[in-house]
């Protein structure tokens, strides 16, 4: 199946397993934007439940428009069309949050000891347009202090990592 899918349903099971452990009563459940399972269909499942709490965390560490926006676009277009909807509360953004930090510093540190370390780390990001930016997208900003605080959770000087966008496509700019 799609990685995606697969790799979002084991931080599905993971998150329920540690919230069942704590002993919260939560439902977690997944839904994609442009796939299944949909937005849509999991909001009726949840509601025709009686769920009337939800918590919508898109899965995105830094806020960009084009993406945890249009997430959380989705979800609240499809609340707009329930007569009687849920209380909702909505994450939009984790760059800095420090248990997020520690997770990548496990991450790259587990790689390290696996695969050895280079002389630099390039910790590189999705591209946004540059217009979106200027127009008050945060997206760069937040990639930039993640890797400021991921370079000094590692204990990293400026000259051992560098941060890069990728993806870019189209006539228009994009960050740099």
């Amino acid at each position: 199946g799609s990685p995606l899918l697969a790799i979002t349903k084991q931080q599905q099971t993971g998150l329920q397993a540690y919230l069942t452990e704590r002993g919260i009563n939560a439902q977690v459940e997944i839904a994609m934007t442009y796939g299944n399972p949909s937005v849509a269909d999991v909001l009726a499942e949840l509601k025709a439940q009686g769920v009337g709490k939800l918590l919508v965390i898109p899965l995105y560490p830094q806020y960009a428009g084009s993406s945890t926006g249009a997430a959380l676009d989705k979800v609240f277009q499809e609340l707009l069309l329930q007569r009687n909807q849920m209380s909702v509360r909505t994450v939009s953004r984790y760059y800095d949050d420090a248990a997020y930090i520690q997770a990548m510093k496990q991450h790259i540190e587990a790689y390290w000891a696996q695969n050895g370390r280079s002389e630099k780390l390039m910790l590189s990001f999705h591209g946004i347009p540059q217009k979106h930016h200027d127009n008050g997208d945060p997206y760069p900003d937040e990639c930039h202090h993640t890797a400021k605080l991921l370079a000094q959770a590692l204990g990293l000087s400026e000259q051992e990592y560098i941060v890069s966008f990728q993806s870019q496509f189209g006539k228009s700019q994009w960050v740099k």
